[in-house]
């Protein structure tokens, strides 16, 4: 299931994603997993780097734990198309690393990023570096709380050792994802995206006659 709201080349947004019991059965589960120092999770759930999971994509084991059923009913949608991908590259997707992320009102937003994976290896002039972005990046919203989540047509790419730009200088579009229980925001892994400040909270102190805005 899933209703598309959103589809551009390289972003889409789905709404009403799982059914009403298998999200509660996450957010119960999400809940456990935010308040315990060690998670309780399956043993094919425990490989973790920085509080990050990997998750096999298969269609051969019926998944048990309630987000492994999450990620399972991910990699149907998007197998089905349901995404930027083309069909090759999401018939080639081996697995997605996953991790969960509470943002209340009062924080800070999350910067503008890409998602990546950096190793550092050995070179002829001394530490190489080499970088690798995922296929896809996806947000699974569990609630409503917290900003946007804005997607750039913007990549960033490598101009000299250690120094990088983004492409194009300003990006000729944007998209926008509102927090919104069972939505999914899906779109290609290389582009810049951040959270942004939710709206009608305070941006930092008040004008003054002294500190004027």
């Amino acid at each position: 299931s899933g209703r598309q709201v959103h589809m551009q080349r390289e972003v889409a947004v789905y709404r009403d994603v799982l059914h009403p019991s298998l999200l509660a059965a996450v957010v119960q589960a999400v809940n456990v997993y935010l308040d315990s120092e060690q998670p309780p999770l399956p043993d094919s759930m425990h490989r973790t780097l920085c509080a990050t999971h990997w998750a096999p994509l298969t269609d051969e084991e019926p998944a048990a734990h309630p987000i492994e059923q999450l990620v399972a009913a991910l990699y149907r949608l998007i197998r089905r198309g349901a995404s930027p991908l083309h069909a090759d590259e999401a018939a080639g997707l081996a697995g997605g690393e996953w991790w969960v992320q509470e943002q209340a009102l009062d924080d800070c937003p999350k910067e503008f990023h890409t998602d990546q994976d950096l190793c550092l290896l050995p070179g002829r002039d001394g530490v190489q570096s080499s970088v690798a972005h995922p296929a896809l990046s996806s947000v699974f919203y569990l609630d409503g709380i917290g900003g946007a989540t804005a997607v750039f047509a913007q990549r960033r790419c490598v101009v000299a050792r250690g120094v990088s730009t983004l492409e194009p200088p300003l990006p000729p579009h944007a998209a926008l994802a509102f927090p919104t229980p069972n939505q999914l925001l899906l779109f290609r892994g290389d582009l810049l995206h951040g959270v942004l400040q939710p709206l009608g909270t305070a941006r930092g102190p008040r004008p003054t006659d002294e500190a004027p805005r």
